[in-house]
């Protein structure tokens, strides 16, 4: 059992001493779309709906393209919070916390959040 461990240790160490080894930090509120975007396709789905309602907003003329490219550029460059205080009550932090679960591929622990009812949600933050 021990050589077991001290065998992944050193594969670990060997990965993480390489230079081109990046070790993925999990996504969280202050990841950026775009970045969630390349890892779930959840995020991706997400930042998909966001570009297209943001569209609507964009009137005909000759630099609806221009503006679209900008709206495009700074969705992606929102962080995952910023989409609680956008979207005008229709994502709230709770929701956005059970999203970001499946992003991660925690899905035993969202069913366990969708499950809990939101008074002992808020005790367990207290």
């Amino acid at each position: 059992q021990y050589q077991v461990v001290l065998d992944m240790i050193a594969e670990e160490r060997k990965k993480a001493s390489n230079p081109d080894f990046e070790r993925k930090k999990p996504i969280d509120r202050n990841t950026l779309l775009k970045d969630a975007s390349k890892r779930s396709l959840i995020a991706k789905l997400l930042m998909f709906v966001t570009i297209r309602v943001a569209g609507k907003e964009v009137k005909e003329g000759p630099s609806k393209q221009r503006e679209l490219r900008m709206i495009r550029a700074n969705v992606e460059n929102l962080p995952l919070r910023n989409l609680v205080l956008f979207s005008q009550g229709a994502i709230s932090f709770s929701l956005l916390d059970r999203l970001i679960l499946l992003m991660n591929g925690k899905y035993m622990r969202c069913l366990g959040r969708v499950r809990r009812k939101p008074n002992e949600e808020r005790e367990r933050l207290l």
